[in-house]
């Protein structure tokens, strides 16, 4: 028994297939909107708006839209960002309350010119593929997913718990409450950042296959870098300077550390096995 098959008939529903994807981003974008949060709205109507789908402004919030959030106060927000959207800030917003407010991303989002200056909201990319770029978070960023690109931000700590995401060029700094960088996953790539003033610059722990080059470390309380448990990651090119001790490298094998640059450390390196 012979199985035939017909090429073009194949090929023809290919095209199809095509052509519907580039019609659905072709109306996507086309009805793409920019919708305002004011401090007119109250939590529960935000809240609503982001968790529920319902209305702020005549307006619902679909894939492909632009939400800024205006200058002000904004207390005991839970938002939970589904959809595809870039969100923005005009002015400086406060993220408050007696519970502090929470900001979980899923997948494919823009976060692009936001400035926070609340230290009683974390920021949780929970999802893969989103974009953190040229903003100023002062509160903690919780990175569970993977391929998240943060770049040229100012930002008060990092967890990083997911695999393949991207750090460069961002200023980092707890104000020696906690660490810079908290690296839990792996294959990261941590790139060309100013880590400074927190307890330790970047604390690798039980991660494997992750680069960390060309950072500055400087003035961090304990350790500009503080390995434990962690295996096969390759450490080069950092600048570590004024530090408690430049490296402390604690258990662990493979690891491939060179050509990085100690100033003025009370300690250069320190290891413990």
């Amino acid at each position: 028994m012979y199985l035939k098959i017909n090429f073009k008939s194949i090929g023809f529903v290919f095209f199809l297939l095509v052509l519907a994807i580039g019609i659905s981003y072709f109306v996507t974008s086309v009805d793409a909107k920019t919708i305002d949060i004011t401090t007119n709205s109250t939590t529960n109507e935000i809240n609503s708006f982001f968790n529920k789908g319902e209305v702020i402004g005549n307006q619902k919030l679909r894939n492909g839209d632009t939400v800024i959030f205006h200058k002000g106060d904004y207390d005991n927000l839970r938002l939970n960002i589904k959809k595809r959207i870039t969100l923005k800030s005009k002015g400086s917003v406060y993220f408050g309350g007696y519970r502090g407010s929470k900001i979980i991303i899923g997948s494919n989002v823009k976060v692009k010119g936001f400035k926070s200056d609340s230290y009683s909201l974390t920021m949780v990319l929970k999802g893969n593929n989103n974009e953190l770029s040229r903003s100023i978070i002062n509160c903690e960023v919780l990175i569970k997913g993977s391929k998240n690109k943060l770049y040229k931000n100012s930002i008060t700590n990092v967890i990083i718990q997911g695999g393949k995401n991207y750090l460069k060029g961002n200023k980092i700094s707890s104000r020696s409450m906690d660490y810079g960088v908290y690296i839990l996953g792996s294959k990261n790539r941590i790139y060309n950042n100013y880590i400074h003033d927190s307890n330790d610059g970047i604390c690798l722990k039980k991660g494997f296959s992750n680069v960390i080059k060309g950072n500055v470390l400087s003035s961090n309380y304990w350790n500009g870098i503080y390995i434990i448990g962690s295996n096969n990651n390759k450490i080069t090119k950092n600048k570590l300077k004024y530090n408690n001790c430049g490296i402390y490298y604690r258990y662990g094998y493979g690891n491939n550390i060179f050509k990085n640059h100690f100033y003025r450390n009370k300690i250069r390196t320190q290891s413990f096995y």
